[in-house]
């Protein structure tokens, strides 16, 4: 019916039939419902196994006289749906707990909500930091004066794989040179060191660099060999070059600015994911400062914000942790008193727009934001629990879930 419709129109002059039969452009829709017909009809006596392979023709490929086309239209032809796409997978959370020297794994759902595996590991010492070599499927948790090494290739059952003993306490570890060194900032140590990881334990350690008193964080700016160091009490952050030895360089620092109390106690430090910006949650002074990042890695400060409502005094507050989102659209930090989460969007110039605060568990001392930046994991170090929280497109958050780990959680990594 098809073909013989378009042998017809073929061989007819459209213009001339236009204008015997059909009063202006009305031959438009007439010729598309013949045609939307005969293509159905096709299809009704073909069978079901050729109706899904049936050609249906674009009206835009039919010219008519005088200059005009039929324009297209979607809902001349029913499209079939897309198939829904599929949730989000589940995802694991790894949680280091002080007061049981273990390590546990939990669960987050596509939703937000929290659950336990069951998966628990000793180890040995106080649980602190943690380091996540997504390549390798290895942990590095900081466990009193050691660092120990958990394998997680077997989801369902971490091993631990042994224990290095340090000089001090591992108190932040990020990893380098495709995940074969892993630098150590120590509080008590005055440094920084790297150990290289690539073989058994106990990792040897290769360098090690003094840098200043409480040394709170070392984390590497993106797509950079610069790692930055917060100190608490030195009142700076510094920036080490990280060689592909594991080499260790001082390369610059900056001096915090200063309140009525002294020190206002950088701790921790998160860059937006273009590098331009970083922000630094200051411990003592319940704030956090906003820098700019030059080429050269250097740190020019902007901004100095607090992470508290207005009105209240901040006695019994202390900084802890800070984050930005994947995105890089917005910044959160956690207030331990208070016991909330600050938001603030970025704005284009680096400054943060404060949002509001989120109440938390007791004593947030760490949390993370999922990879795909849907939601937010808190560990309250005092509850014993961690809270979720989905991440809302304007950068506010919703609470979702709460579970009970164990005894003094204080860091969560989510995978």
């Amino acid at each position: 019916m098809y073909q013989l419709i378009r042998q017809f129109f073929a061989t007819l002059s459209f213009s001339s039939l236009a204008s015997r039969w059909f009063p202006g452009k009305a031959i438009v829709a007439v010729l598309a419902l013949v045609l939307v017909a005969a293509a159905c009809s096709s299809g009704s006596t073909s069978g079901a196994s050729s109706s899904t392979s049936q050609s249906v023709p674009d009206a835009t490929s039919l010219k008519i006289d005088a200059n005009s086309t039929v324009e297209s239209s979607e809902s001349a032809v029913t499209q079939t749906s897309p198939e829904k796409l599929p949730e989000p997978a589940s995802r694991l959370l790894y949680v280091s707990l002080s007061k049981d020297n273990a390590l546990v794994v939990a669960e987050i759902s596509a939703e937000g909500e929290l659950s336990m595996t069951g998966a628990k590991v000793d180890l040995g010492g106080r649980g602190g930091a943690v380091a996540y070599g997504r390549a390798t499927q290895r942990l590095y948790v900081g466990a009193s004066n050691a660092i120990a090494a958990v394998s997680v290739a077997d989801k369902a059952k971490p091993t631990f794989l042994g224990v290095t003993d340090v000089v001090g306490e591992p108190v932040y570890m990020s990893l380098a040179n495709n995940e074969t060194s892993l630098i150590t900032a120590y509080f008590g140590d005055k440094g920084v060191s790297t150990h290289a990881i690539s073989e058994a334990t106990p990792y040897e350690q290769t360098h090690f660099i003094e840098t200043g008193e409480q040394p709170h964080a070392a984390i590497f700016a993106p797509s950079s060999s610069l790692i930055y160091v917060p100190h608490r009490n030195g009142n700076k952050t510094s920036w080490i070059d990280v060689g592909v030895d594991g080499s260790l360089t001082a390369a610059g620092e900056l001096v915090a600015e200063t309140d009525s109390n002294g020190s206002i106690g950088p701790r921790h430090i998160a860059f937006t994911p273009n590098g331009k910006f970083a922000y630094v949650v200051n411990e003592m002074a319940d704030s956090v400062s906003s820098y700019s990042v030059s080429g050269d890695g250097s740190l020019t400060l902007i901004e100095t914000i607090s992470t508290l409502p207005e009105g209240y005094d901040g006695s019994d507050n202390t900084g802890a942790d800070i984050h930005v989102t994947p995105n890089g659209k917005f910044v959160y930090s956690s207030n331990r008193g208070h016991d909330s989460l600050a938001m603030f969007a970025v704005e284009a110039d680096g400054t943060l727009k404060p949002l509001g605060h989120e109440p938390t568990e007791a004593r947030p001392r760490e949390f993370d934001v999922s990879p795909d930046g849907q939601f937010l994991v808190a560990a309250g170090q005092d509850s014993d629990a961690l809270a979720s929280y989905r991440i809302n497109a304007d950068g506010t958050l919703t609470a979702v879930s709460t579970l009970a780990v164990g005894s003094g959680p204080v860091w969560v990594t989510i995978d």
